[in-house]
Parts: structure tokens; sequence; C-alpha cells
């Protein structure tokens, strides 16, 4: 029988995870698809991680189903998906992060995406968030208006697309600088270039809510997401510039109803017009959709 080619590479940077990482690796031994590549990427774990994953690849390893355990001791989970993204040896790659699940005919509608559109360079999908309360909500990845969508909705969220390797590759990577909407900066540098894009509906994940994660620390300081906006207005060009701003009072607002003072002494910092007042004290007393409504 003729060996197929591996489409598919999935990289997931792990960081003290023992006791979670074993049910995200078994979501993807359940996978109906074969072959494709598992890059786990070990980010200097320290409570037994790394042998929970040499362990699980010796019980799991099998034809079809290539496992590989890296480690990478440049901190942070964008470092850790580099080092994922240098090795991956498929032309198709998406990544996972390790307390989150996939369910076992995902990857197999991702390759027929892939196999059915060869003009795409993105395939995107919409994935189901599960709360720490246990209840759950569906995000999307969208199919048009992509760059503001990416900004004010996630569309480019970690676990909600595969790229071409190489496209990912050419627009460099993770930043590992900007912390804090890593993907959501990554994802705008990759529709700057204007790709093909094929949005398939909804996707067979579920996004776990998780007090820790490689990612998550800072995610309440409203400091924490300026290296992103910053790089972000940048790419984006002047349209990009006053969308980032209107995001910048839209934390500034969250920052202030989670009891912070930062969030108010930015905002005047900032200079706002009175539209962006606005959304601030929308936001601020518990408004949803700020963009959308005061048209940004």
């Amino acid at each position: 029988m003729e060996k197929k080619e591996v489409l598919l590479s999935v990289v997931i940077p792990v960081l003290n995870r023992a006791g979670v990482v074993g049910d995200t690796l078994d979501s993807m031994a359940r996978q109906c698809y074969r072959p494709f590549e598992l890059i786990v990427v070990d980010n200097g774990s320290d409570d037994g991680t790394l042998t929970v994953l040499e362990t699980w690849k010796r019980d799991n390893e099998e034809i079809g189903f290539d496992i590989r355990i890296e480690s990478c001791t440049t901190p942070g989970a964008a470092a850790a998906r580099n080092h994922g993204l240098s090795l991956a040896r498929a032309p198709w790659v998406m990544f996972f992060d390790s307390d989150d699940i996939m369910h076992s005919t995902h990857m197999l509608h991702v390759a027929e995406a892939i196999c059915a559109n060869p003009e795409a360079d993105i395939i995107g999908w919409d994935v189901a968030y599960e709360r720490l309360d246990g209840s759950r909500r569906r995000c999307g990845f969208f199919g048009n208006h992509m760059k503001r969508h990416n900004l004010f909705d996630g569309a480019m969220a970690t676990q909600r697309w595969a790229a071409r390797t190489e496209l990912v590759r050419s627009v460099g990577g993770w930043d590992e600088n900007v912390g804090y909407w890593d993907d959501i900066e990554l994802g705008s540098r990759m529709l700057a270039v204007v790709p093909q894009i094929k949005y398939i509906g909804a996707g067979g994940v579920l996004v776990r809510e998780s007090r820790e994660s490689i990612s998550a620390a800072g995610a309440r300081d409203p400091a924490s997401i300026e290296p992103a906006l910053s790089r972000m207005e940048k790419t984006l060009g002047a349209k990009g510039r006053r969308w980032c701003r209107m995001k910048r009072a839209v934390e500034y607002a969250l920052s202030s109803r989670a009891g912070s003072p930062e969030g108010l002494r930015l905002m005047k910092a900032m200079c706002p017009s009175t539209r962006l007042w606005a959304a601030y004290w929308y936001t601020r007393a518990g408004g949803r959709g700020a963009a959308r409504i005061f048209r940004f």
C-alpha cells in the first residue's frame, strides 16, 4: 500500500501540566485521521511533566502517528511554539494548548477542507469555550472582515486555525516579545499578506478556561496588552491605529470594572476622543460590543 504523505503538524507547548496534559494528548491519539505529526514542546517544566510526556509517547506511538517530545529552555509559549514550528515537517501546521480537547473527527475535517480547497492558505473554524464554572459559549473564527474580527473578537486565537507552514514562517512566526495576545498579533501579520481563507464553521475543539497557562499571566493588567497593540498598529496601518485605540478603551474599561485604578489613568493618558470616552463608560458599566456600537 502506498504510504501517505504527512499533511499536518500539530505543535503543543507545555509548562507544568503534569496533571492535565494527558487528557489533551489522549484526544490527539483518538484522532481518526492518519498520518500526522505531533510535536510537544516542554518549556522548562519542573513538576514531572516531561516524564509524563515521555511515558505517554511510549504508550501511544504507532504507524502514522509521529510523536516528537522536544524541550525549549527559552521561557514563554511563543518561544516553545516557534521551536515546534522550526521542526514541523508537514506543509500545514496547527497549534494547540496543553489543557484543551480535540474531538476525534476534527483533524479529519480540517484535512478534508485542505484537500478540497487547494488555493487556501488558512483553514478556520469556531471553537467551544468552557468557563471555570462549566458553562460554555461558541467563539467564532468568522469568514469576512477578518482583520477587524481578529482584533475585537479573537478570530485568529490559537486553536481556531490551521495554516500553510511556510505562511507562518514567512511572516516571522510568533513574536517572543509580545507576551499577552501573541496569537492575535501573529494573526494580524498573517492576515496582512491577504491569504486565501476557508471558513468551515463549527470545529471539534473544546477550549477550557484555566487559571494557569504559559500565556495567561497579566491577562487583567491593562499594560500587558501594549506590546501586541503597538505592533499591530504598525501592521494594520491607519485604520488599524483607530481600531487599536478603541481596543485600548475597551480594555481599560474592563480593568476599571475589575477594580484597578490603572484603567482610568491609562485612559486619560491616551487623550481619547468623545467617542472613545463613550465606549469606555459604556463598557465599564457592563456593556458589550462597544466597537460595533460606536462604529470603529
